[in-house]
């Protein structure tokens, strides 16, 4: 007897770490936080959705600005996906 067994993930993956919103003033620190995720099949990716401004290691959840930051309010979706393509999205608020 032959079985064939198919896995299909449809489970996106879960933060386990969300720092809080960050408030800097202008010309002080740079932006850094660390998101952290879990998934039963994997982490594949974190990215952003303003990849102008900011950065996200794609194998880690830490968020940085990729340039100097103007004065203002940015909203900042960060999104993990696993390894089947599932994705869990927040919001992230950065006043510089």
């Amino acid at each position: 007897m032959h079985f064939v067994v198919y896995v299909n993930d449809t489970t996106a993956p879960s933060w386990t770490s969300i720092p809080a919103n960050q408030s800097l003033e202008f010309g002080q620190s740079p932006v850094s936080a660390d998101f952290d995720a879990v998934d039963a099949s994997g982490i594949k990716a974190y990215y952003s959705n303003d990849t102008t401004r900011f950065t996200v290691g794609g194998g880690s959840g830490i968020v940085q600005n990729a340039t100097t930051l103007p004065v203002g309010t940015f909203h900042l979706q960060v999104i993990v996906n696993d390894t089947y393509d599932n994705q869990n999205t927040l919001t992230f608020q950065v006043v510089y």
